[in-house]
């Protein structure tokens, strides 16, 4: 759950979040060090992006992303 505008992933207050391509996570963006752009730098974003897309073309809107996993974001 997202309290008051608070990144999920980096705990960092935020006006502006966004759901996370590798999990659940409402993360923060809007900025050149917020948590999505750490996401687009990712070799692997690209497959990220296309596998959600893909589940939600097929009806799966509860798609837990690739990463679900939470801890491997921890202290990244």
């Amino acid at each position: 759950m997202n309290t008051m505008g608070r990144c999920e992933r980096c705990g960092k207050q935020s006006q502006m979040l966004t759901g996370s391509w590798f999990n659940t996570q409402l993360i923060c963006a809007g900025s050149e060090d917020s948590c999505i752009e750490r996401e687009r730098s990712r070799l692997d974003f690209k497959r990220a992006r296309e596998a959600e897309e893909a589940a939600c073309a097929q009806g799966n809107y509860n798609y837990p992303g690739i990463e679900a996993d939470y801890r491997r974001w921890v202290n990244e």
